[in-house]
């Protein structure tokens, strides 16, 4: 088995032979985004498969304090309970800084994978950091000829 490869078909078998490498600290995946300041910031993302309750959304908020994010993203197979919309809502509001927008984002989100897939999804900021950069133009220069005929 090598590190780092995708394996297609039957994943389980590769899976199992990965030896475990310990607690994932709450993180299963972060969405970055660059603020009007030029900083990125962060949401932490956490995905739960089977029931989940309000620890889940308190471990998520203990979770993005301990990492310094901007905001956390809980996805869940089944629908939050009262108690989760709750916890995730007392947990504040983010207001991107530097730009030219009033708009504030729920600090932690609760959503569902159907919900991801067919919509609407999590509110999150969409000022994506580009992954890619821009590579510096170069001053064209006239090159000179080459007679390769020997005619000019």
């Amino acid at each position: 088995v090598t590190p780092n490869t995708l394996y297609l078909g039957d994943n389980l078998t590769v899976m199992r032979s990965f030896p475990d490498e310990g607690a994932d600290r709450g993180i299963d995946g972060e969405f970055t985004w660059v603020d009007g300041k030029g900083d990125v910031q962060r949401c932490i993302i956490s995905v739960k498969s089977g029931s989940t309750s309000v620890a889940h959304v308190r471990d998520l908020v203990g979770t993005v304090q301990r990492e310094r994010a901007a905001m956390g993203l809980l996805v869940t197979l089944h629908q939050p309970t009262g108690p989760m919309l709750n916890e995730a809502a007392g947990a504040g509001r983010y207001r991107p800084e530097g730009l030219n927008t009033q708009k504030e984002f729920q600090r932690i989100q609760v959503v569902t994978i159907e919900s991801l897939l067919d919509g609407p999804g999590p509110d999150l900021p969409r000022w994506r950091e580009n992954p890619y950069k821009t590579a510096r133009a170069i001053e064209t220069v006239d090159q000179a000829g080459f007679d390769f005929d020997g005619q000019g």
